[in-house]
Protein backbone atom coordinates (compact mmCIF):
# COMPACT_ATOMS: atom_id res chain seq x y z
CA UNK A 1 0.00 0.00 0.00
CA UNK A 2 1.63 3.71 -0.94
CA UNK A 3 2.29 5.57 2.22
CA UNK A 4 2.20 8.70 0.46
CA UNK A 5 -1.30 9.92 0.56
CA UNK A 6 -2.01 13.61 -1.03
CA UNK A 7 -3.33 16.56 0.81
CA UNK A 8 -6.59 15.82 -1.27
CA UNK A 9 -7.26 12.56 0.77
CA UNK A 10 -7.98 12.38 3.60
CA UNK A 11 -5.73 11.37 6.59
CA UNK A 12 -8.30 9.49 8.93
CA UNK A 13 -10.14 7.77 6.51
CA UNK A 14 -8.39 7.84 3.09
CA UNK A 15 -11.67 9.19 0.97
CA UNK A 16 -11.00 11.96 -1.58
CA UNK A 17 -11.60 15.52 0.12
CA UNK A 18 -13.92 18.37 -1.20
CA UNK A 19 -12.52 21.85 -1.18
CA UNK A 20 -14.77 24.23 0.47
CA UNK A 21 -13.13 27.40 -0.44
CA UNK A 22 -10.21 28.21 -2.53
CA UNK A 23 -8.64 32.27 -2.31
CA UNK A 24 -6.01 34.00 -3.67
CA UNK A 25 -3.58 34.51 -0.69
CA UNK A 26 -0.40 37.39 -0.49
CA UNK A 27 0.70 37.83 3.10
CA UNK A 28 4.02 36.17 2.57
CA UNK A 29 5.11 38.53 -0.22
CA UNK A 30 4.33 36.47 -2.75
CA UNK A 31 0.85 35.36 -4.84
CA UNK A 32 -0.51 31.62 -3.24
CA UNK A 33 -2.99 29.55 -2.96
CA UNK A 34 -5.01 28.90 0.28
CA UNK A 35 -7.18 26.49 0.25
CA UNK A 36 -9.78 24.75 3.10
CA UNK A 37 -10.46 21.28 2.57
CA UNK A 38 -13.39 19.00 4.11
CA UNK A 39 -13.84 14.95 4.56
CA UNK A 40 -17.44 14.43 3.43
CA UNK A 41 -17.25 11.06 5.11
CA UNK A 42 -15.74 11.84 8.31
CA UNK A 43 -15.90 15.76 8.49
CA UNK A 44 -12.10 15.79 8.76
CA UNK A 45 -11.09 19.81 7.80
CA UNK A 46 -7.55 21.24 7.35
CA UNK A 47 -5.98 24.07 5.44
CA UNK A 48 -3.34 24.58 2.58
CA UNK A 49 -1.16 27.23 1.67
CA UNK A 50 0.03 26.69 -2.21
CA UNK A 51 3.20 28.19 -3.10
CA UNK A 52 3.94 29.13 -6.80
CA UNK A 53 6.27 25.98 -8.26
CA UNK A 54 9.60 27.71 -8.98
CA UNK A 55 9.47 29.46 -5.15
CA UNK A 56 8.10 26.05 -3.64
CA UNK A 57 11.47 24.65 -5.56
CA UNK A 58 14.17 27.22 -4.13
CA UNK A 59 12.16 26.75 -0.74
CA UNK A 60 12.15 22.99 -0.46
CA UNK A 61 15.95 22.47 -2.48
CA UNK A 62 18.22 20.47 -0.70
CA UNK A 63 21.53 21.65 0.59
CA UNK A 64 24.59 20.39 -1.88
Amino acid sequence: MNNNISVSHCPDCKKRMKTINSREHTIYGFSTIRRRRACVFCDFRISTVELPLDIGDSVFAEDK
